[in-house]
């Protein structure tokens, strides 16, 4: 697995700016797919993994260069995981950060 510093990011984002997200078709793989329902949503960003994930996936995702978890300003319901979404995990070239921090 490719390790932190071989994953190229656009921008380096920090704990709580607030971004857009915008989905990219290279992130959707085995371990990590969006819905496409995120597309244009907005949130928060936090660094830290909070309990939702377990470490063996976080570790995964990160090696993956999906390092950001963004928490949305409006949860919504995703039918295919039959549970409400609160937050995602996404790579920084997903990630377009808002003027309004």
């Amino acid at each position: 697995m490719p390790t932190e510093r071989e994953i190229w990011e656009p921008v380096v984002l920090e704990e709580g700016q607030r971004v857009r997200i915008r989905l990219s078709g290279e992130c959707n793989g085995p371990r990590v797919c969006h819905p496409p329902k995120q597309d244009g949503m907005t949130g928060e960003v936090t660094l830290v993994p909070d309990g939702r994930f377990s470490p063996q996936f976080w570790k995964e995702t990160q090696a993956n260069g999906h390092r950001y978890v963004v928490l949305f300003d409006e949860p919504y319901y995703e039918p295919l995981l039959h549970s409400s979404c609160y937050a995602g995990l996404y790579a920084g070239s997903e990630l377009i950060p808002l003027e309004d921090n």
